[in-house]
């Protein structure tokens, strides 16, 4: 204890020097919220190569926060023995908390070397799904559909399946389905499902358009169910595609009387107005 108490003694800190080093983390936290509104900006853009540019961020940050604690040690130039015996003082403190601390970095790593997800994905972790918004050495920020901010620790994803759906690429495959009744003209049909989409400018041009026809049985009704697959060229606008082209399919329908007043279209009609909802992704699973 006394020769702790004369390292501290022998230590020759001036106020420049913790001030520098206080400016030095300061700068370094506003180059990483630079770093993440870069990251969100390249996010919205559609060139391939900048997607790409978009997995090195968080490794970026990463090695931000690195320098920027490195040199404001650095400029406190504490002795050796003064650093080595802080340690060996918090020893068990350090310890307990370095084995979670250990978790979340050996979490962090995973994601940026397995590419498990990048910022931009549409990721499915347990409950949680939404927008990847930012990926840091502790957690992982995702962007939910009602506009709320939820914390992931990275150390869940050693024992949790991730589900991708788009990989690194902007465009993301949604279902959106459709019901009418069962003797209806499903060729019509199809054509009609395949025009709404194709009609919507959040379609991916460079992506099929997909349809699907079966039949469907709900509980004792019997229906008609028109799939389609298609490709939204943000994953921010998969809630708006998806209501535009239910939307418009069912004008469609109603205008060349596909859509009929038995008890088996209303039924149809009221499983379309749930279309929305239906709205899936045919995903990638990685864990």
């Amino acid at each position: 204890m006394e020769n702790f108490q004369n390292l501290l003694q022998s230590v020759e800190i001036t106020w420049f020097q913790i001030a520098l080093a206080f400016l030095i983390l300061i700068v370094t936290y506003f180059l990483n919220q630079i770093m993440l509104k870069f990251s969100l900006y390249l996010y919205q853009q559609q060139v391939f190569v900048i997607r790409k540019l978009r997995f090195w961020i968080p490794l970026v940050r990463i090695i931000l926060w690195g320098g920027g604690i490195f040199f404001s040690i650095k400029v406190l130039h504490p002795p050796a023995e003064l650093i080595f015996a802080l340690v060996t003082s918090a020893g068990v403190a350090i310890g307990l908390a370095a084995q979670e601390l250990v978790k979340y970095i050996f979490g962090a790593i995973i994601i940026w070397s397995d590419k498990i997800y990048q910022e931009g994905d549409r990721i499915t972790i347990g409950e949680v799904e939404g927008i990847v918004q930012s990926i840091g050495l502790r957690s992982t920020k995702v962007w939910a559909y009602d506009d709320t901010i939820i914390v992931v620790p990275n150390s869940q994803l050693l024992n949790t399946i991730v589900y991708n759906s788009n990989s690194g690429d902007s465009a993301e495959q949604i279902l959106v389905d459709l019901y009418l009744s069962l003797d209806v003209d499903s060729d019509k049909a199809a054509q009609l499902a395949k025009l709404a989409a194709i009609s919507s400018d959040l379609v991916e041009p460079n992506k099929p358009v997909s349809v699907l026809v079966s039949d469907y049985l709900d509980g004792r009704t019997a229906m008609t169910r028109i799939r389609l697959k298609v490709y939204v060229r943000n994953v921010l606008y998969e809630k708006r595609l998806a209501s535009e082209v239910s939307t418009r399919a069912k004008r469609l329908f109603r205008q060349n009387n596909l859509y009929q007043t038995s008890t088996t279209n209303n039924k149809a009609d009221s499983e379309n107005s749930n279309a929305i909802s239906n709205a899936s992704d045919s995903n990638n699973v990685s864990g």
